[in-house]
């Protein structure tokens, strides 16, 4: 990535300074590393584009830009370089930002994405405002430029809706983290079985990520029948998008687009929808709570045959909830109570742990 920095010597760091990100990226706070970025570039006599030239073209400082929207990188490695390079580009120009600052970024639980609206030059971030969904383009208000290329774009809220990926990656990288926490916390003469995957015991998942899309508006702010069937058939659209399962006469049935021609005319449609609500002066918000909830149940299983090996398999459900909820209006929305990720695992793998030591407290498992 060429960010057309000045010539200085590259500040070297070693992998294992970054291991904290490496072992929590899913619980790193990327719109708070990013706030706090800009504000160090605040309080320096340096610009932004001191660190980043050429901004409107430079594909990393955009992606900042989509950070503190709100936008989240939800790969890992992604993750990783992008924050690494955070930081290896601002020491390099002598910027008070630190491995510790990123590391007071790390929390307890998955952060929600609430996108915010990005402060304008020389003033605070006020974290208590939401991005509205708006063409940059057609702007009706007073707003200034410099404020519509900092709101989220009705593609960004398009593409953030149909990333059906993450949860997948979430569910595997809870998986690995439990693995690891189940090694922990049995004994060291059973460890050696378990790590070999192949013997007795045995330990298996079936993982189930239940995808949440919403919409809410107040009524007593919206309640023109014009506006409301507006919001309806964005909503109906953007069902489309997120992919929901609806329950039909008992059968589960997934809302899809049926040809490409149906999803370009649908996208268009929203996006004029959205210039609509826009020109009536209702604000449209994401929310998008990445894992709201999490919950585990194991159990033993032993084979039915007779003929079959004795084997301890421990079956483990990993199921957790991502919500996306869109609000009209001025109408306020409570994220889902989260928990603590890394305690949540951790009890269960001693749960796990458990089962494990009690079937096997008259002698230890054999290959």
């Amino acid at each position: 990535m060429n960010n057309e920095l000045s010539t200085k010597k590259e500040p070297q760091k070693k992998e294992e300074d970054f291991q904290f990100l490496i072992d929590n990226y899913l619980n790193f706070n990327q719109q708070k590393a990013v706030e706090l970025w800009f504000e160090r570039v605040e309080q320096s006599p340096h610009e932004p584009a001191k660190f980043f030239p050429n901004q409107n073209s430079n594909t990393y400082y955009i992606q900042l830009n989509a950070i503190l929207r709100g936008l989240r990188i939800k790969r890992k490695k992604t993750i990783i370089d992008h924050f690494k390079n955070l930081y290896l580009v601002s020491a390099k120009e002598n910027l008070n930002f630190t491995i510790e600052d990123l590391k007071n970024c790390v929390e307890n639980y998955i952060p929600s994405t609430k996108p915010i609206n990005r402060s304008m030059k020389s003033k605070k971030i006020n974290k208590s405002k939401i991005v509205n969904i708006e063409d940059k383009k057609d702007n009706l208000d007073s707003t200034n430029n410099d404020e519509i290329d900092n709101e989220i774009t009705f593609e960004e809220i398009w593409d953030e809706i149909g990333d059906l990926s993450f949860g997948n990656d979430l569910l595997e990288e809870i998986q690995k983290n439990l693995i690891s926490s189940v090694h922990q916390n049995v004994s060291d003469d059973i460890l050696p079985f378990l790590k070999d995957e192949v013997g007795d015991p045995r330990l298996e998942f079936k993982k189930n990520n239940h995808r949440v899309f919403q919409t809410e508006f107040d009524t007593d702010e919206i309640n023109d029948i014009e506006t409301v069937n507006l919001i309806a058939e964005l909503s109906s659209i953007l069902d489309k998008k997120a992919e929901m399962i609806i329950n039909e006469n008992g059968i589960l049935k997934k809302l899809i687009f049926q040809t490409s021609d149906e999803r370009i005319k649908c996208k268009i449609r929203g996006f004029e929808i959205v210039k609509k609500l826009r020109k009536k002066g209702i604000k449209i918000s994401l929310f998008n709570d990445i894992m709201s909830n999490i919950n585990f149940n194991s159990d033993i299983q032993k084979p039915s045959a007779q003929n079959m090996p004795n084997l301890m398999t421990i079956i483990t459900n990993i199921n957790i909830q991502t919500f996306f909820t869109i609000t009209f209006g001025r109408k306020q929305f409570l994220s889902p109570a989260s928990g603590n990720l890394n305690t949540t695992i951790n009890e269960h793998a001693k749960k796990i742990a458990g089962l494990i030591e009690a079937q096997t407290s008259w002698g230890r498992p054999v290959k």
